[in-house]
């Protein structure tokens, strides 16, 4: 059955695809889902440093407003309260 994930090449040295293909022979898995996940994983770490990154720079950005659980949701429009 033909997949529908989409499909890229890349160039590796030689160095790097014997050590990608040891890593598929250890977990008894294709090179291709071998290389999906390390690339999965990398993204995902890649995403949480650049998350940090945005809280670090609002926590550093100067004052600010909190609000309440009660203002947050009148603000949203979910208030129990009926006018």
């Amino acid at each position: 059955m033909p997949t529908t994930k989409k499909r890229t090449m890349i160039t590796l040295e030689d160095d790097m695809y014997e050590m990608l293909s040891a890593l598929a022979e250890r977990d008894n898995q294709s090179l291709s889902k071998t290389a999906a996940d390390i690339i999965t994983k990398t993204l995902e770490r890649y995403e949480d440093q650049v998350l940090y990154e945005m809280a670090a720079e609002r926590m550093n950005s100067g004052p600010v407003e909190y609000l309440t659980h009660d203002e947050i949701w009148a603000n949203l429009g979910l208030d129990d309260k009926k006018e």
